[in-house]
């Protein structure tokens, strides 16, 4: 073989390989990127579901008077409310479907409760669980 013949070669040997290298950069990539979302999916789904709990665990308190207890279940609803309002405002970056106004609309709700909370009466209860039921199955929904 001449030596011309084994550089050609070479040189094409090298840009195969090279496409080769740059194709499985780009999947490795989109795989990670594409476990990022997911992940960030169910930690959205994970957080409608904490809130939704911690919600109807404080109207149940409220429904049996238990007022030791009631307070700081109260708070668990606003902590759970500021872990779903992170992981919605990250989620918002890979899906553009999801309501920009949910959480002040949740947060609304939870305003609504505390009120609840406050005057230890139960008649609006059952309007709040559905609200946050609606508003958190809206989420995972849109998720899923």
């Amino acid at each position: 073989m001449r030596p011309e013949t084994i550089a050609a070669a070479a040189e094409s040997a090298s840009a195969v390989f090279t496409l080769l290298t740059a194709m499985i950069a780009f999947y490795a990539a989109r795989s990670w990127r594409q476990t990022l979302k997911n992940d960030r999916i169910d930690e959205g789904i994970s957080a409608a579901r904490d809130l939704r709990g911690a919600v109807n665990r404080c109207r149940s308190l409220i429904t049996v008077h238990v007022r030791d207890q009631i307070w700081p279940a109260y708070r668990q609803t606003w902590e759970s409310w500021r872990r779903l309002d992170k992981a919605l405002a990250v989620l918002r970056r890979y899906d553009t479907k999801l309501d920009v106004h949910m959480s002040d609309k949740i947060s609304q709700v939870l305003f609504r409760l505390e009120q609840m909370c406050r005057e230890a009466v139960t008649e609006e209860l059952e309007a709040i669980g559905s609200d946050i039921s609606f508003m958190t199955n809206e989420i995972e929904n849109t998720l899923a």
